[in-house]
């Protein structure tokens, strides 16, 4: 049992390092294409992600 529970939390751990690293090398697309200010870049790359995981952390996964 146990080890079916490492496995799984490796696996969210892999998304999660995954999602950031994609979104990191996109940044200089995204902000072309979006038309993004710095400020505004760093808010999706940092408050976005903060909100997601808390919700996400709070009530489905964390049930």
């Amino acid at each position: 049992m146990a080890q079916h529970v490492t496995l799984a939390l490796m696996v969210a751990y892999v998304f999660s390092y995954v999602d950031r690293q994609i979104l990191s090398m996109l940044v200089g697309p995204i902000r072309a294409d979006l038309g993004l200010s710095d400020t505004e870049v760093s808010l999706l790359y940092g408050l976005a992600f903060a909100i997601c995981y808390t919700v996400l952390g709070v009530w489905p996964i964390g049930r």
